[in-house]
């Protein structure tokens, strides 16, 4: 995923076909495309905690097969979200 900006359109076309290929596979659908998200977590707000920091996701690529892939503009637009994970 982190190289994923630098591939070429068609490799980034072909990456998105397997990647939905796989969905397809386990029976989910993709008719809206794909989303590919880059999370991160703040490690330092771990310490003295017993549970794991949720991640912060911040929504990078869309791909679709009419649209192709399109990279979200700036910061998503407010479109980050906060999830804990269990």
């Amino acid at each position: 995923m982190t190289t994923y900006a630098q591939l070429s359109s068609d490799e980034q076309a072909a990456t998105y076909r397997a990647w939905a290929r796989l969905v397809r596979r386990h029976g989910s659908s993709t008719v809206g495309g794909l989303r590919l998200y880059a999370t991160s977590r703040h490690l330092r707000l771990h310490v003295g905690r017993r549970d794991p920091v949720g991640a912060q996701a911040q929504l990078r690529w869309t791909c679709s097969d009419r649209h192709g892939a399109r990279a979200v503009a700036g910061d998503a637009a407010g479109r980050a979200t906060s999830r804990r994970r269990r």
